[in-house]
C-alpha cells in the first residue's frame, strides 16, 4: 500500500511539474508576440551562410530564451546578407529579418543560454525589433557557423550593415 501511495504522489507531482512548464512556456510565448518582427527584405541576397541557429535572447538578460515565432528551439538555418540587412531563414520556413537599421553590433561570444562551444565560436547579433506600439525591444540572436572557416567572413559581411551611429561597437 505504501508504494502504491508513494507512487501516486509521484506521478502527482510530475504532472504538475509539467502543467506548470506548459503555463510557463505559453506566457514567455505571449510575451514574445509583442516583439514586433520585420517584414521580409526586397533586395537580393548577396551571401548566404548555413549556420545552426542557437537562440535568440533579451539584450540585457542572455540567460532567457525569448520564444519568437518558430525560433523557441534550435534549428539548422541559412543567413541571407543582404545589401539593406539580414534574415536568418530555419529549415521549417520561419523566417527571422533583421534590417541594417536595427542592428546594432555583431560580434563573438563562446556562450548563449545552454550552448557553450570553443572560444568565439559563436556569432551574436545585436539588434532591434520593430516598433508596435510598445517600443522596440534591444534583442541578441546566436547563431554558429556549420563551416567554421566562413566566420570571419559572415561577420565582415554582417559588420558593413551595421549603421555607421553604432559601428564604433562592432568588435
Amino acid at each position: 500500500m505504501d508504494k502504491v501511495i508513494g507512487g501516486s504522489i509521484a506521478i502527482a507531482l510530475i504532472v504538475g511539474a509539467l502543467v506548470l512548464m506548459t503555463f510557463a512556456w505559453r506566457a514567455r510565448s505571449r510575451r514574445a508576440s509583442l516583439i514586433g518582427h520585420w517584414p521580409l527584405l526586397e533586395s537580393d541576397s548577396v551571401l548566404s551562410f548555413e549556420v545552426f541557429y542557437v537562440a535568440t535572447t533579451h539584450h540585457d538578460r542572455p540567460l532567457e530564451r525569448v520564444a519568437l515565432r518558430g525560433f523557441g528551439y534550435r534549428s539548422f538555418a541559412q543567413i541571407h546578407i543582404h545589401r539593406d540587412g539580414l534574415a536568418l531563414a530555419l529549415t521549417s520556413g520561419d523566417t527571422l529579418v533583421m534590417p541594417s537599421t536595427s542592428l546594432r553590433r555583431i560580434h563573438t561570444e563562446q556562450v548563449a543560454i545552454d550552448k557553450a562551444v570553443e572560444r568565439d565560436g559563436l556569432v551574436a547579433f545585436d539588434w532591434l525589433s520593430r516598433d508596435i506600439g510598445s517600443g522596440s525591444v534591444e534583442l541578441t540572436t546566436f547563431v554558429r557557423l556549420r563551416d567554421a572557416a566562413q566566420q570571419k567572413e559572415l561577420i565582415a559581411a554582417s559588420s558593413a550593415l551595421v549603421p555607421t551611429t553604432t559601428k564604433e561597437d562592432v568588435a
